[in-house]
C-alpha cells in the first residue's frame, strides 16, 4: 500500500455548496436586548450564537425602518454601549452573526429611548457650597 502526502485546506463553505440538504447548518439569528444607560448611551446584549462566529456587524435606525450601519462588535462580546447618542431620541438596533462560512439573519429590531439631559438650576443649592458657608459661618 502506497500512502502519499495530503494537504488539507479550509476553505469557506457556503450552504448552496452542499445543494439541498447540505450537511452545513443555518445560523440562528442573535436576540437582541437593550438597555438605556443615560442620555447618550444605549447598551446592547445578546447571547452567544455559535462558537465559529467572527463578528457582529450593528446597525441602528431613528425611525424603525431604515437601519444603517454603525459599528461592529468583535467575536468575544455579547454587549455593545452606543454612545455620542442624543438625548430624548428613540433608536432601533439590530445585528447579525457573522461567521467564517455563513451569516445570520438580522436579530429582532427592539428600540429604547435615550433620558433627556439632566437640567441643572441655577437655584438648586449646591450642597458642598452649603456645607462650605455653614462651616465658616459657624466660625464667625
Amino acid at each position: 500500500m502506497l500512502l502519499r502526502n495530503r494537504l488539507l485546506l479550509l476553505l469557506p463553505v457556503k450552504a448552496s455548496d452542499f445543494g439541498t440538504g447540505g450537511v452545513v447548518a443555518s445560523v440562528t439569528a442573535p436576540v437582541l436586548t437593550l438597555t438605556v444607560i443615560d442620555d447618550t448611551s444605549i447598551k446592547l446584549t445578546w447571547l452567544l450564537v455559535d462558537a465559529f462566529h467572527s463578528n457582529y456587524p450593528i446597525e441602528m435606525s431613528t425611525d424603525g425602518i431604515t437601519f444603517n450601519p454603525y459599528d461592529t462588535a468583535s467575536f468575544s462580546n455579547i454587549e455593545f454601549i452606543a454612545t455620542g447618542l442624543t438625548p430624548a431620541t428613540q433608536y432601533w438596533f439590530r445585528i447579525k452573526s457573522v461567521g467564517l462560512a455563513q451569516t445570520s439573519g438580522w436579530s429582532n429590531e427592539p428600540d429604547a429611548t435615550t433620558t433627556a439631559t439632566p437640567v441643572v438650576s441655577p437655584d438648586t443649592p449646591n450642597l458642598q457650597t452649603s456645607k462650605l458657608r455653614t462651616l465658616v459661618g459657624d466660625l464667625f
